[in-house]
């Protein structure tokens, strides 16, 4: 920061202010700049031209209706903040369902809001229904978005999948203008009993037009009762996305359609690592993760999924195609999946655009290419329906053509007693199956022109422990995961020996 740089900025501090608002007590006649000049309401908050530095602050165990609606703005160095004051629980501002979200930030960057209770219910489901939603239309680059240790509750979108169905909380750049967003943080929030989804943070447009978000990180969420899509960053580069938890998902049925826990759409360089999803149930997909469309670089890495109906993981881009949302020339390539834990994850039996369809993995798309699965430990109890899947390992086509060059090496499958499990290589191309480990009744792999197969150890009885293979580094991130998660494998009568490169 130059001198004159640092001048303005002590200038603009100096010149901040805090504004005090108290539901019960409060007059919006008054200062509103002390607890005992607080204003009332949230009509006068939302009148604020705000300028960094300045905070909003919301008397603790207060409650306002209506909507949050903030103009103006701070700086990364000087945020405007939003946050509550005194002893008591969390200031709580009830949408009712009458307006789209309880908070709303519309071209608002240098913001922060922190500790605050969210709810927007209304009688019936609403498509655009929000706890927190931020827009960009301009500038160019909002920067410094933080939403934190909120708690965001019971808001009734619509379950249709759709761009704004609803969610807890969502950013959305919404022009066809080169905007994005720079430095997001979301985190320490609890999520419980939204719909359709919980954090979505769309942040640019298509590859033609590629103007990621940057600078995304999503870390240390609690997501339940939310029965869409968990957590899902799109058009972002080098997001980071850790130490989420998505649990006790609701069915939805056929009109909730597609969806997985955590996974990235249309992002460069993603990592996705230490988070857990578990029960699943969407009607298609239902996948702990996924890969998904016009994705490179992704990296799933010590993330734990267990009892999501659909299975574990889903790698996915269509063969291209010349009409609708699949003109973008768009393709998956170079996701590693790595040291990750998997417990009964494909257990469907009911409902669903494909019946029974769960594989463990479902890669499928011809513009899936140059994915690395290895080092992953899948454990298969005996499933209760004898009609359910039973393919650890699915290539599909999505779009007409199948996935390319994918390499699966040192892995470890374990199944029950009695539980089957099986491979769907036939539309696989150039796919290199190497090193794996499979205890249980496993079908053997038949090698072909397009599937080779080497080293690969099957066993039917149950082993004494299971190797799982890095460096140090990869090692001691896993376990200590692992460690952290309770050692769910260790539950199932699995012990891990650890075995350094």
């Amino acid at each position: 920061m130059t001198a004159l740089s640092c001048t303005l900025f002590l200038a603009a501090v100096a010149r901040a202010a805090d504004y005090h608002f108290d539901a019960s007590n409060g007059d919006d006649a008054a200062a509103g700049t002390s607890p005992e000049q607080a204003w009332r309401s949230l009509g006068k908050a939302s009148s604020v031209d705000l300028k960094p530095g300045d905070r909003l602050l919301f008397k603790a165990g207060e409650r306002w209706s209506g909507q949050l609606s903030l103009k103006g703005g701070g700086t990364p160095e000087a945020p405007v903040k939003v946050a509550g004051y005194g002893e008591g629980s969390r200031p709580r501002i009830d949408g009712n369902g009458k307006v789209a979200a309880a908070v709303f930030l519309e071209n608002v960057h240098g913001i922060e809001v922190r500790g605050l209770e969210l709810t927007n219910s209304g009688p019936t489901r609403k498509q655009g229904r929000f706890g927190i939603q931020v827009k960009n239309e301009s500038p160019p680059v909002a920067r410094h978005i933080v939403i934190a240790d909120l708690y965001v509750h019971d808001v009734n979108g619509a379950l249709a999948k759709t761009h704004f169905s609803g969610a807890a909380i969502q950013l959305d750049v919404t022009t066809d203008k080169p905007v994005r967003f720079d430095g997001v943080l979301i985190e320490n929030c609890h999520i419980r009993h939204c719909s359709r989804n919980g954090i979505l943070v769309r942040g640019g447009q298509f590859r033609p037009h590629w103007n990621p978000s940057t600078g995304v990180v999503i870390r240390n969420n609690l997501i339940e009762g939310v029965g869409g899509d968990g957590i899902v960053p799109s058009y972002c580069d080098g997001a980071l996305v850790e130490w989420n938890t998505m649990r006790d998902c609701p069915r939805y049925g056929e009109e909730g359609g597609a969806a997985a826990g955590i996974w990235p759409f249309s992002c460069d360089n993603t990592i996705l690592q230490f988070n857990e999803v578990s029960g699943h149930k969407a009607w298609i997909d239902a996948q702990a993760f996924d890969c998904d469309y016009n994705c490179n670089n992704t990296t799933y890495r010590y993330n734990y999924g267990h009892g999501n109906e659909g299975g574990f993981m889903l790698m996915c881009s269509p063969g291209i195609k010349n009409h609708g949302w699949l003109v973008h020339n768009a393709w998956n390539r170079g996701s590693i999946v790595r040291h990750n834990l998997s417990i009964n994850d494909g257990s469907r039996t009911t409902g669903g655009e494909k019946h029974y369809f769960s594989p463990t993995f479902s890669i499928t798309g011809e513009t899936t290419q140059d994915s690395i699965i290895r080092d992953n430990l899948i454990i298969i109890p005996k499933k209760a329906d004898p009609r359910m899947d039973t393919d650890l390992i699915q290539f599909g086509e999505w779009g007409g053509k199948a996935p390319v060059n994918t390499l699966i090496r040192d892995n470890t499958f374990v199944l029950a007693p009695g539980q089957k499990g099986t491979f769907s290589f036939d539309r696989a191309k150039g796919v290199r199956i190497e090193g794996n480990k499979f205890f249980g009744e496993v079908a053997a792999i038949t090698g072909t022109a397009q599937v080779k197969a080497r080293d690969n150890h099957f066993q039917v009885t149950a082993p004494d422990a299971v190797e799982i293979r890095g460096t140090a580094e990869e090692l001691a991130a896993f376990r200590d995961f692992l460690e952290k998660k309770g050692n769910p494998q260790e539950q199932q009568g699995i012990r891990i020996k650890w075995a350094e490169n």
